[in-house]
């Protein structure tokens, strides 16, 4: 205990303790929140409620998940609102679904597998030990309070510790894995012919008649499609930077603000003399041997050598009593109190606390490296700009905002914000590839009826937290109907295709049928001007075959005696081929018993995962389940 104690003492153990004190709940939004009117209720999952607030937390955290496993490449604009608030919802419903189900089970887990978890997740670490600063800023990052994640992750692993006992119940008997193993090894022999698209394309004649009547039956298909193009303004925060003027009487300030807070983070580094109460040693015992102790200390002996003699902490004693830096709390009110009361060098009287009598020392305060204002001080202009930039930016975005809704065109906001208007070229409801208009909420923006109808300004549009634009119609083109004449090689190449596929598929199925009735597949490789490939013992994942010709072959019933199946299949390449199955051989069944275990516990993951599948449908057909 005492080695742990000791250990305890180094401070990031110390920062998890008191971090881990702090937690408390809700990764997918389900702390509990008191009654308030302007937090309604939109579900009710078997009584309990879930609200508003818990339904925008969700969303929120799938928008985070996005950004952080997109990264650069994640459009907001992209996401639909609707689907998104669903799929956050329905992730709710499961989750209240399955708390309940754990709940009524009686799980449970406990303080320590939690502490245990969170001290040894890699992202929370700085060079193997737990940093609280780091996981203060990375569960901040993904939306969520330290309290909220704790209890999100007791939650997940109540979860997961019901998944692994509803799965893990699972298993596959050795009958139905050789039935598998006889299955996954099955060989096929098979054979397929191909009749040629492009050799039918190129027979396939399309008079100008044919053509016409295509196009007058399908003109809608044949239009221009609708354009516009947009003037623009945008408002970025980081063009702003260079309108703040900075004080070097602030940089300095903020530089000795910061001295400050660097002074003030410094532990304190102790010695301790410990006497502890134990089953030969009663607490007046162990007072008068801390007594004691203290008596050779103020005659002058040496801490290190009392601590030898004396502590019972045999880590902390060999090193001259030294536990190094201590975090406030960590000890104790008493022991904080009486360290709080020291000048380095100093010693107090023997101190009452939860793990005995101690003696304690300060030895000083961990060394700070302080940098010298040079080397910190365009960081410290950044810092101070930054702070600056955010009300500025809100300032005119504001400003913009008001100005570009009266205003009836964009020279006036431009004009008092000092703005230059931009143009785009033209482009569809489908957007563009780059620039703004590859942004789903510029493009719906442009074709909103207030811009492109009535001729407004746009609303604020938000590209990134950081940067806006305002847009107006620049011009509007409507689709038009595209001449005959436009079209024409596109019509006659469509009809080529359309009637060559037909026609193609027509006859592979009229060979199958001759098959079928006996006659030979020489024969119908004459009538069809194309060879038969053959294949024996073939394996499903073969690489002899096109994809497509060996899945139809194993899909295809066992041959009768002496016979053959068939079927029909179009290729990638627009080519059909006719497969034909002629035997199949049994697969043999592995010898390996390590194979045979390991696929045997995939197996029964699987059907695990089904069985716990079953369980959440189970859970939503009987639970009582009301939208608000």
């Amino acid at each position: 205990m005492l080695q742990t104690m000791r250990e305890n003492a180094q401070g990031w153990i110390a920062k998890v303790v008191v971090a881990v004190i702090a937690f408390t709940f809700a990764i997918f939004g389900l702390e509990s929140l008191a009654p308030n009117p302007g937090n309604p209720t939109v579900a009710s999952v078997n009584g309990d409620d879930i609200t508003e607030q818990q339904l925008y937390q969700a969303m929120e955290q799938q928008r985070r998940m996005m950004q952080q496993r997109f990264g650069a490449n994640f459009d907001p604009s992209s996401l639909d609102e609707a689907m998104l608030r669903q799929a956050a919802l329905d992730q709710l419903i499961t989750r209240t679904l399955l708390t309940q189900s754990i709940t009524d089970a009686g799980l449970e887990v406990s303080q320590e597998s939690l502490d245990n978890q969170i001290r040894n997740t890699p992202v929370f670490q700085n060079n193997g030990q737990f940093d609280p600063d780091r996981f203060q800023a990375m569960v901040r990052g993904a939306g969520m309070t330290p309290l909220q994640y704790r209890a999100a992750l007791r939650e997940d692993q109540l979860v997961n510790q019901q998944m692994s006992g509803i799965s893990g119940s699972e298993f596959v008997t050795q009958a139905e894995l050789n039935t598998l193993l006889s299955l996954q090894n099955q060989k096929r022999d098979i054979a397929w012919l191909t009749l040629n698209f492009d050799k039918a394309q190129a027979a396939i004649e399309v008079s100008e008649e044919d053509a016409r009547q295509y196009y007058d039956a399908r003109k809608e298909q044949f239009m221009t499609p609708e354009t516009v193009s947009v003037s623009y303004i945008e408002l970025n925060r980081e063009a702003l930077r260079d309108q703040v003027d900075i004080d070097e009487n602030d940089v300095e300030q903020r530089y000795q603000a910061m001295v400050a807070e660097l002074e003030a983070e410094r532990l304190p580094q102790a010695a301790i003399v410990l006497v502890e109460t134990n089953d030969d040693r009663d607490e007046s015992a162990a007072k008068a041997r801390a007594d004691e102790a203290y008596a050779k200390l103020q005659a002058g002996d040496d801490f290190a050598a009392v601590a030898m003699e004396f502590s019972d902490d045999a880590a902390s004693s060999t090193e001259g009593g030294n536990i190094g830096a201590v975090e406030e709390g960590f000890f104790g009110a008493a022991f904080d109190e009486a360290l709080s009361a020291l000048k380095p060098g100093e010693f107090s009287q023997p101190v009452k606390t939860e793990f005995g009598y101690q003696i304690i020392r300060l030895n000083g305060y961990e060394s700070q490296n302080i940098p010298a204002y040079d080397d910190v001080r365009d960081e410290l202009v950044q810092e101070i700009q930054d702070s600056e930039l955010a009300g500025l930016f809100v300032e005119k975005s504001q400003k913009l905002a008001d100005i570009s809704f009266e205003a009836a065109d964009l020279q006036q906001p431009a004009e008092e914000l000092g703005l230059t208007i931009q143009k785009t070229d033209l482009f569809g409801r489908n957007g563009g590839a780059e620039g703004i208009i590859a942004n789903q909420k510029v493009v719906d923006a442009a074709f909103s009826d207030d811009v492109l109808s009535l001729g407004a300004n746009s609303e604020i549009i938000e590209l990134d937290p950081d940067h806006i634009i305002v847009l107006r119609t620049r011009e509007h083109n409507q689709p038009e109907q595209r001449t005959f004449e436009d079209v024409r090689d596109t019509i006659f190449d469509l009809q080529r295709r359309d009637i060559a596929g037909d026609a193609l598929q027509q006859q592979a199925e009229k060979l199958q049928l001759a098959l079928e009735k006996g006659e030979s597949r020489d024969a119908i490789a004459v009538e069809a001007d194309a060879e038969w490939t053959a294949l024996s013992g073939a394996e499903r994942f073969s690489n002899d075959a096109p994809q497509q010709v060996l899945q139809e072959a194993f899909r295809l019933p066992h041959p009768q005696q002496n016979g053959a199946s068939y079927a029909v299949v179009e290729l990638p390449s627009s080519d059909v081929a006719l497969v034909a199955l002629t035997n199949v051989t049994a697969g043999e069944v592995d010898a390996d018993q390590a194979d045979n275990t390991r696929l045997a516990r995939i197996l029964a993951v699987g059907e695990g995962r089904n069985l716990y599948s079953e369980l959440l449908r189970d859970l939503r057909a009987e639970a009582t389940i009301k939208m608000k």
